[in-house]
């Protein structure tokens, strides 16, 4: 697996169309606007299989989406990408990641909360990933 930091806009849209052509995973698209973003791609022999959008800045950066196309999920794609996230921001300074999990993925996270130093907003689907020093 490989990672892309801030891809080309032509993968980014690449991604942006196989989610649109999917429904009920929780959502519409992969972008932020009006918030600035940066993308994460993971590429799987050179072809993009995944993307996460973190927003915000040092002091709070939010992984605001996470998608997998369909013929890749299921293989740690979605872990691997966040981990390289969770890396990528830890390395620019921040302390921790926040998320807020859609419905639709509460399983995944649950499995990733356990594995990780979390803050859990009680009642919510909302965590905060600490780094570790």
């Amino acid at each position: 697996m490989e990672f892309i930091d801030n891809p080309s806009k032509e993968i980014l849209e690449k991604l942006q169309l196989e989610l649109k052509n999917e429904s009920n995973v929780g959502i519409v698209d992969i972008w932020a606007e009006p918030r600035e973003a940066t993308f994460y791609v993971a590429l799987k022999d050179s072809k993009p299989v995944a993307v996460a959008t973190v927003c915000g800045d040092i002091d709070c950066p939010e992984l605001y989406k996470l998608y997998v196309i369909p013929s890749n999920r299921r293989f740690g794609v979605a872990e691997q990408l966040f981990n390289h996230v969770m890396l990528s921001v830890k390395h620019i300074g921040a302390e921790e990641l926040f998320v807020e999990a859609t419905v639709e993925s509460v399983l995944f996270w649950n499995k990733i909360i356990n594995q990780n130093d979390v803050e859990h907003i009680e009642g919510t689907r909302k965590v905060f990933f600490k780094f570790q020093e």
